[in-house]
């Protein structure tokens, strides 16, 4: 699997030599080399628009740090968006017309272009009350990754908060999943707030009545790790009716006499909050050891997924390290969201060099996709959780395709997306953001290709369907929705539609 601290290496000695030095010359000792610290394939921090990709190593515990631009913000006024009782949009009532001409052919439409443009990415977008809300990520003043909140009352007019709230500039921010829950919204990630020296980060939650101002949590040891020798970070977010269950990875580092790191025992983590406010670290799972050597080359991410089923069941997935040192897809279960089991990691239903990226339920049971090896996408199905099978795709309709990022549920049936954004490949590797719809998990259609760099969310309301990532355009990376409407798996498209440029190049 290529590496994707190759990507970040090669984007910065390329942009560096599109910028004056002096842009860079007050960052004394900062060197275009690359530390995994940072989540490697998990939720990668790997992108900056408008300058370099400027990475830090730090004595003991290393972090990324980025370079950037100011951002700029539509001139719409800001919008609050309903968080309770939960709506959707009337099925009789037709969306608002795009605010942009970015895409003209079809029905579908990229949204938003006015206010994501400046902004690197988006990690996950959420249905809350009767909008959307995306959570981003975007190079801060003080060369940390900030974080990024847009919301939408109707999926095609957007508007960014909280721009300049401390929250979500101080230190670092990176936020990769939101959900309505606690007092309004909260999100998941990591974080430190220190915001004039190197620190070390940990599993972060920020809570919100209406996406207009924010707080998040401090660091406690005894939830989120000793800074000294351990980091953390919630990689996704359910909410429950008794709360809130976060999923994640722990990390616990050995340093040498000198400070730098030797390697690292990387944990699968759960956290459960009653409000989003108070977290507690519920279970820690058996770790696997990464050297220097190991992570340079293998997927190291954990539990990167959760979903509950209507009857209050819990699966997450992720991957982990089997008895080889290569990346095998994970399942975990739990009952409560407190404590876990994995499913047999022997099982050759998940095989070797193989990530689960994403996961939901829906009207077949659990759909689970991913890659293998990062260059074919992968596809699981489950009735319980507890049984898996894998998915033959070989003579179905993703030869042109890699990884998938997201999965949804739809009325009847399931809709993927992809490329993840944890792909690899030589950066800035550059792939169309492509959808499949099925009825049933197993047999898969392709149903739209646009322009992008990768698709890592979907969210379904009624009678539309919106798909999140980011787009490469003009040699840089900017955050992205895509909007058209509602899939139908029962009457797929004879030929995809494609739209914007990408099969004319």
């Amino acid at each position: 699997m290529s590496d994707l601290r190759a990507q970040i290496r090669s984007y910065v000695e390329d942009t560096i030599e599109r910028i004056d030095s002096d842009d860079v010359i007050a960052a004394v000792s900062i060197q275009p080399v690359v530390s995994d610290r940072a989540r490697s394939y998990t939720r990668p921090t790997w992108v900056a628009a408008g300058a370099a990709v400027l990475v830090l190593i730090v004595v003991g515990l290393p972090i990324l740090y980025f370079s950037g631009g100011e951002s700029t913000v539509s001139g719409q006024s800001p919008t609050t968006i309903a968080v309770s009782p939960p709506t959707v949009p009337s099925t009789t009532a037709p969306l608002a017309p795009p605010v942009t001409e970015a895409v003209t052919e079809g029905p579908w439409q990229q949204v938003g272009v006015d206010v994501m443009e400046p902004v690197v990415g988006i990690f996950d977008m959420e249905a809350v009350g009767s909008g959307l809300v995306a959570v981003g990520f975007d190079p801060g003043a003080d060369l940390r990754q900030d974080g990024v909140i847009f919301t939408s009352n109707d999926g095609v007019n957007w508007v960014r908060l909280a721009e300049d709230d401390p929250a979500l500039t101080r230190g670092l921010v990176l936020m990769y999943a939101v959900t309505e829950g606690g007092p309004g919204l909260v999100a998941v990630g990591l974080g430190c707030e220190d915001a004039t020296e190197a620190c070390s980060y940990y599993a972060t939650a920020w809570t919100s009545v209406d996406g207009a101002s924010w707080t998040r949590t401090s660091q406690d040891p005894a939830v989120f790790g000793d800074p000294a020798t351990q980091t953390s970070s919630m990689d996704d977010v359910v909410a429950t009716d008794d709360g809130l269950v976060a999923v994640g990875s722990l990390d616990d580092w050995t340093l040498d006499d000198s400070g730098v790191e030797e390697s690292v025992v990387t944990h699968p983590a759960t956290w459960t909050s009653p409000d989003g406010v108070v977290w507690e670290r519920t279970w820690l799972g058996e770790g696997y050891e990464l050297t220097a050597e190991v992570w340079e080359n293998v997927n190291t991410s954990t539990m990167n997924a959760i979903v509950q089923d209507p009857d209050g069941g819990f699966v997450a997935v992720g991957a982990m390290l089997d008895q080889d040192g290569e990346s095998t897809a994970a399942v975990w279960t739990s009952t409560d969201g407190s404590t876990w089991d994995r499913i047999d990691p022997t099982s050759p239903v998940f095989g070797q060099k193989t990530t689960m990226t994403d996961v939901t339920w829906g009207s077949d049971g659990y759909v689970a996709v991913g890659t293998e090896d990062g260059l074919t996408p992968a596809i699981w199905t489950s009735l319980d959780g507890h049984s898996w099978t894998r998915v033959d795709i070989s003579n179905q309709p993703f030869d042109n395709s890699k990884s998938l990022g997201s999965v949804a549920a739809l009325g009847s049936g399931y809709v993927a997306a992809g490329p993840w954004i944890g792909a690899p490949g030589e950066w800035p590797w550059i792939e169309p953001v492509t959808v499949w719809t099925s009825l049933d998990g197993s047999r898969w259609n392709q149903v739209l290709e646009v322009d992008g760099h990768y698709a890592q969310a979907i969210a379904v309301i009624d009678n539309a369907t919106f798909i999140a990532g980011a787009i490469y355009v003009d040699d840089d990376v900017h955050a992205a929705v895509w909007h058209g409407p509602a899939f139908d798996p029962e009457n797929p498209p004879s030929d995809p539609l494609v739209i914007g440029a990408w099969n004319e190049e």
